[in-house]
């Protein structure tokens, strides 16, 4: 089901798929990890309860990024964008 997922093409598609788990996944951080895959990294979703990442990238020559996925309607406070751990 999830290799079947499109990227959305607007806002609006991603909007109204908001809050969608799929097979115990949240649709949101899914589409960025197909997003990211269609740009060459390697992906990796990781645990519901890992202290805020939610998905690991790895570029062609093996660094590492850390992604926290936020799909808000409202702007996000600083104080939560921090909270993600070293």
């Amino acid at each position: 089901q999830e290799d079947k997922m499109e990227i959305p093409k607007t806002c609006e598609e991603l909007r109204k798929n908001a809050g969608r788990v799929v097979n115990g996944v949240d649709y949101f951080e899914l589409i960025l990890e197909k997003l990211y895959k269609s740009l060459g990294y390697t992906t990796e979703l990781t645990e519901k309860y890992d202290r805020g990442l939610d998905l690991i990238l790895t570029d062609k020559s093996g660094k590492r990024i850390g992604i926290q996925a936020k799909n808000h309607s409202n702007p996000i406070r600083r104080k939560k964008l921090y909270k993600i751990y070293k």
